[in-house]
């Protein structure tokens, strides 16, 4: 659920369950993406965008090199997974926590 979208015009919803992205020498921007186990891998290129989630519920892995992490503080260690790297580029993900009611 969600929306992924890749530099050159290319997106898709992921199935539900895992979500797995690489991609070479482009952006990975996602919109909304929804899942426990995310992993997004990226060479030369920004990841940016949201996840639709609480952020204390998710366990963090994230690493870059020449870039800017926004995600290199969390400190959630909740059930659900997010692994993200890059290289030559930064990260900037933000979660969109849903509330009750």
């Amino acid at each position: 659920r969600g929306l992924v979208s890749c530099q050159g015009g290319r997106a898709f919803a992921p199935l539900a369950g895992k979500a797995k992205i690489r991609v070479f020498n482009a952006r990975l921007t996602l919109k909304e993406l929804m899942s426990p186990d995310i992993r997004l891998i990226s060479s030369n290129g920004k990841v940016e965008g949201s996840i639709r989630g609480v952020a204390r519920e998710y366990s963090v892995a994230s690493r870059t090199s020449n870039g800017q992490n926004n995600l290199s503080n969390h400190l959630g260690h909740g059930p659900n997974h997010l692994d993200v790297k890059t290289s030559n580029a930064n990260i900037q993900l933000e979660f969109l926590e849903q509330t009750p009611g």
